[in-house]
C-alpha cells in the first residue's frame, strides 16, 4: 500500500484527506489530540497538528505497505470508538 492507496483508504474511512505532494499529508479528524491518542493505544503514532494552529488535524506519513495497513486498521478502530466523532467538528 503506497501513498495513494493509504489517502483512499482514509478517505473510505470518512476522513477528510487533504492534498499533499510529499510522503505526509493532513487529515482532519475532529479532536487530534483525542484522536493521536487513540491510535497509540494501537501503537501507531500520527502527528496531532494543534501545536501549528490546526487542531482538528493530524499529520500521517506514507511508510511501508504493512505499517500503512496497521494505520488504517488502528485508524477505523479509533473512529468506532469514538463513534464517528470527527463528523462533528
Amino acid at each position: 500500500m503506497r501513498q495513494p492507496a493509504l489517502r483512499a483508504d482514509l478517505s473510505a474511512a470518512g476522513l477528510d484527506v487533504l492534498p499533499s505532494t510529499t510522503h505526509f499529508f493532513l487529515v482532519r479528524v475532529g479532536d487530534a489530540s483525542a484522536f493521536r491518542t487513540a491510535l497509540a493505544k494501537h501503537g501507531v503514532l500520527v502527528r496531532d497538528c494543534t501545536s501549528f494552529g490546526l487542531p482538528a488535524h493530524v499529520r500521517v506519513s506514507s511508510r511501508r505497505p504493512e505499517e500503512n495497513r496497521r494505520l488504517v486498521e488502528a485508524v477505523q478502530a479509533a473512529l468506532r470508538g469514538q463513534g464517528q466523532a470527527h463528523e462533528d467538528s
